[in-house]
């Protein structure tokens, strides 16, 4: 029994190697730069929500809400074209949720283009990834990507920078994400073997 709890643990604790996807606004479709230039009526200026994948093979989609849009300003969202499900908006509580039928393997997806409609002058707007409010999986209360490993689909808590000049405050992991070796997590595992 000693063995299985072992490998057991070993597979997790490979699973949650320290990975670098995330979800950000980018100022560019290229995921170059998350410093959004100045802003002032009467606009559009488009940024985009990308998800950037790092060590990810690849995603099938993806959920998060954006917050720090100035009172009276307008977003209009656009899903990329490739999805097939689109549901929410990134804007409005309590998120978007966005699926694609096909793997998305490129080093960095475009989830939505996005329209801003400033009414007032800004010199820096800070647009914060977070979790869905609520999140559609409970066990997940982070802003996160769906993998391509059909049929499990399995759902990988982000990283959620933000956007802006100073990152838009927004932790590595911040929204309670379940990790791998936790206490609580790894006495559920124990449990199964006792």
């Amino acid at each position: 029994m000693s063995r299985a709890v072992l490998v057991i643990a070993l597979l997790l604790a490979a699973g949650s190697a320290h990975a670098e996807p995330r979800i950000r606004v980018y100022a560019d479709p290229n995921c170059v730069s998350t410093t959004l230039p100045s802003m002032e009526p009467p606009g559009p200026y488009f940024v985009y929500a990308m998800a950037s994948l790092d060590t990810l093979a690849g995603i099938a989609g993806a959920e998060f809400r954006i917050q720090g849009l100035p009172a009276g300003w307008q977003a209009f969202a656009t899903p990329n074209t490739a999805a097939v499900i689109a549901l929410g908006d990134p804007f409005v509580t309590p998120g978007a949720n966005i699926a694609f039928a096909t793997c998305q393997t490129e080093r960095c997806v475009l989830l939505y283009q996005i329209a801003l409609l400033p009414t007032t002058n800004q010199t820096q707007v800070a647009l914060e990834v977070r979790a869905n409010a609520p999140p559609a999986n409970p066990n997940f209360s982070c802003p996160l990507l769906v993998l391509c490993d059909d049929p499990y689909f399995t759902q990988v808590c982000v990283r959620s920078d933000g956007s802006g000049g100073g990152g838009g405050g927004n932790c590595n992991f911040c929204c309670g994400c379940p990790i791998a070796v936790q206490s609580s997590t790894w006495t559920r595992v124990k449990k199964l073997y006792r």
